[in-house]
């Protein structure tokens, strides 16, 4: 845990004050609640949620403002992931830490970030509010996987049946087609990521 700020718990720079450093160990394995046999062990014969405890808990000791959090709940059980969504809500909201959540657990993400930014290719290809996140895991999948952009000629069989149009944009929950007679056409994304879709046409420039 105080591996990241070895300096602030060494004299002069070169001799650790061991005191000092096990006091902020345990202040934080008691803020972070991981359980550990004592604190030395060793971190890998931790269960899962507690070892990601213990990475959370490395950069808290060294006091930063900002956290960039990768797949914090990748391999641990549900009372684990429950105990770090909570962790990440306590850490922004009362501690006042800005957090950038990387994940590719789309229901973790819609239920604990207040903004929501899509990368795909290097590129930003979508953006949400936290108002509007509940519906927007099925926009996240379309811009996520379907290789379509706005340009493109497709066609749709729908429950509703077959629509072709022009893709004018994708959002995080529509999409919007241009049809025949210049008609505009409004399909959500749940319908989009359960459409048999078809280009039929490269982009029109």
């Amino acid at each position: 845990i105080t591996l990241s700020n070895l300096r602030s718990f060494s004299r002069f720079g070169q001799v650790l004050q061991f005191q000092k450093e096990n006091r902020a160990a345990d202040a934080e394995m008691e803020k972070l609640r991981i359980k550990a046999r004592h604190r030395g062990q060793i971190v890998r014969t931790l269960s899962g949620g507690n070892q990601q405890k213990v990475s959370i808990g490395k950069w808290l000791a060294a006091d930063c403002d900002i956290l960039i959090i990768d797949e914090p709940t990748v391999g641990v059980d549900v009372g684990a992931k429950q105990q770090i969504h909570q962790l990440i809500w306590d850490l922004a909201g009362r501690e006042g830490k800005s957090i950038i959540l990387i994940s590719s657990d789309l229901p973790e993400l819609v239920r604990i970030v207040n903004r929501l930014l899509v990368f795909r290719e290097h590129r930003i290809v979508g953006l949400a509010a936290q108002s509007t996140l509940g519906n927007m895991i099925a926009g996240v999948s379309l811009l996520l996987y379907h290789p379509f952009e706005a340009g493109d000629q497709i066609q749709l069989n729908t429950p509703k049946g077959m629509q072709t149009g022009t893709i004018e944009s994708v959002t995080l929950g529509y999409t919007i087609l241009r049809g025949g007679e210049d008609e505009q056409i409004v399909v959500p994304n749940s319908v989009m990521a359960s459409a048999v879709i078809i280009k039929i046409g490269p982009k029109v420039i």
